[in-house]
């Protein structure tokens, strides 16, 4: 499905799906697919749904998954999606273990596979070995170099480790694979505002703004120019998303990292734990428990409630 890594609706391949397991309601293969599309969708919902996508719609899609993925697993074990997808519901529950082991057997089943090789990069991160996991992003994009979410992971996977000069190379590949979208540009504009470059953050923050950015587009470019200082820009940004109404329709994890980038920490500290008590949006806890140490986080981790906030995800909801 090359077309998934340029982030394409999911409508017309679930259409085929359905059509499929209305032929077939044993065909474990499809059902498998159709729980890991919709595992990413509860984790991503608003780049796949927009501001209308909540709390009901991202529990919704979690019980969807777990019950198509039982099914095929039930059909047949060796279903790597069905495990893969399983593993977004245990990391929903914060299962963290659980969510490892499915992973794991998710990646064993097909490591050839670009998808799994993809997730194979938790598992590495999840283990600590950041050499894995580079060699496994770069194994995912061998397998598909369409892949652009995979691309821009792997630039924010280098962000994450402070490794400027890759980060860029893989944000280049995006705009250059992606030249109308406004992702490649908002992660150029933040690395630059982190190398201090205030130019050429202007520069490719004007870009992303220029194509029809989306909530979390902006979010990075407020972060950006706030990274470089231009803290006028970004407060411009903040206010351009209307991330200081009540009625902005912006999730937790959207007002947390706005609020970050206007340097209101406490209200930053609000939205994060407001995220982590109602679980929504449930990726954004799992990449504060994936990555704590990530340089974004910088402002506020010697702050006690940071802590408690981190222990309090290694609590399991069910």
């Amino acid at each position: 499905l090359p077309e998934w890594g340029n982030l394409a609706a999911t409508g017309p391949t679930l259409e085929a799906l359905d059509a499929a397991i209305s032929v077939d309601p044993d065909f474990a293969e499809a059902l498998a697919f159709k729980a890991w599309i919709h595992a990413v969708e509860s984790a991503y919902g608003p780049v796949f749904f927009g501001k209308g996508f909540g709390a009901e719609d991202q529990a919704r899609l979690i019980n969807l998954v777990e019950q198509l993925s039982n099914r095929a697993v039930e059909i047949d074990d060796q279903q790597s999606f069905a495990h893969l997808a399983m593993s977004y519901v245990h990391n929903f529950y914060r299962e963290w273990d659980a969510g490892l082991k499915s992973d794991v057997r998710g990646y064993n089943l097909s490591p050839n596979n670009y998808i799994a090789a993809s997730q194979g990069v938790l598992i590495a991160l999840r283990d600590g070995e950041f050499d894995a996991a580079v060699r496994l992003a770069d194994h995912a994009i061998t397998l598909n170099p369409a892949d652009v979410a995979a691309i821009w992971n792997f630039s924010e996977l280098f962000y994450m480790s402070q490794l400027w000069d890759e980060a860029i190379e893989k944000a280049r590949l995006v705009t250059t694979l992606m030249p109308d979208a406004a992702l490649g540009y908002r992660q150029l504009a933040r690395i630059y505002g982190r190398l201090g470059d205030p130019e050429r953050t202007r520069e490719y923050a004007t870009l992303a703004e220029a194509r029809n950015p989306s909530s979390v587009d902006l979010v990075n470019v407020a972060l950006a120019y706030s990274h470089a200082g231009e803290m006028e820009e970004a407060q411009r940004v903040f206010d351009l998303a209307g991330a200081g109404r009540k009625d902005s329709g912006l999730n937790n994890e959207q007002l947390f990292w706005m609020r970050m980038a206007v340097r209101d920490y406490d209200n930053a500290m609000h939205f994060l734990g407001q995220g982590i008590q109602t679980n929504f949006p449930f990726g954004m806890i799992f990449v504060l428990y994936l990555a704590p140490d990530h340089p974004d986080y910088d402002p506020i981790r010697s702050r006690p409630q940071f802590d408690m906030l981190l222990q309090q995800i290694l609590e399991p909801l069910r």
